[in-house]
């Protein structure tokens, strides 16, 4: 009984020592899966801070109904978004209470890539506390740093050089961007513009990768979620172009 019950992590076990094996060959194609593993971590990370915003969001809305102060009840729920992200980054930061991208850069110019781990976790809360109750901002720019850490974790984990940690570091960037607007090449774009300044084909197949397997993973997970919409425009004279 104890030997069957232990078959299915013996199986689990015979899939992913492959799969780590050729991530710590640092081949091309553990490089390439790597990328895909990013895009799915990143993709599920935006998933869980989307989540996350939607939830504190309908909890201000049961605390304004059951205040009845109606809309006045930001005097309440602002601030205390603020409080809460203002906590986390006395206890984690600095790189809380940032926006993010320029803190990306910084990491990945000066430091090597590395970006610390352990503010995942106070960075999603801190942007969900803050936008979940009114709070002023957008999560574009926290997002483009959960993706950069998430990157820079799994390029130390794989033992890749410097050059394929800037682009697993980018790459996690820009499949946030991707995965938060459903927009792959938009997040490929920002990745290469941006945060590397160069459009070399050594980073492009990462950032590509990553942005769409992030983008696929999120819709997965919560659905087609696009922040910018474009209402349909019926061209009814040339000179409108």
């Amino acid at each position: 009984m104890c030997a069957k019950a232990l078959l299915p992590f013996v199986a689990m076990a015979s899939i992913l020592d492959p799969v780590k094996n050729r991530l710590n060959s640092r081949s091309t194609a553990g490089f390439l899966l790597a990328s895909m593993g990013l895009g799915i971590l990143v993709g599920s990370a935006t998933s869980a801070l989307a989540v996350l915003i939607d939830a504190i969001e309908s909890g201000s809305a049961v605390f304004e109904d059951w205040t009845g102060w109606g809309s006045w009840a930001f005097l309440v729920l602002v601030p205390t978004g603020i409080m809460v992200s203002w906590l986390l980054n006395r206890k984690f930061g600095p790189g809380i209470s940032g926006g993010g991208v320029s803190d990306t850069m910084v990491g990945l110019s000066l430091l090597g890539g590395y970006l610390p781990t352990k503010q995942i976790i106070p960075k999603i809360v801190a942007t969900a506390a803050t936008l979940g109750t009114g709070g002023s901002g957008g999560r574009e720019g926290p997002v483009v740093y959960i993706g950069a850490i998430i990157g820079s974790k799994l390029a130390r984990m794989t033992n890749f050089d410097h050059d394929h940690i800037r682009s697993l570091v980018a790459a996690g960037a820009g499949a946030a961007i991707g995965a938060s607007f459903n927009a792959p090449i938009a997040g490929m774009l920002f990745a290469m513009e941006v945060i590397l300044s160069s459009f070399a084909i050594r980073h492009l197949n990462a950032v590509v990768i990553a942005s769409v397997g992030a983008a696929v993973t999120t819709e997965i997970l919560i659905g087609q979620e696009l922040i910018l919409t474009s209402p349909p425009h019926n061209l009814g004279d040339s000179r409108e172009l």
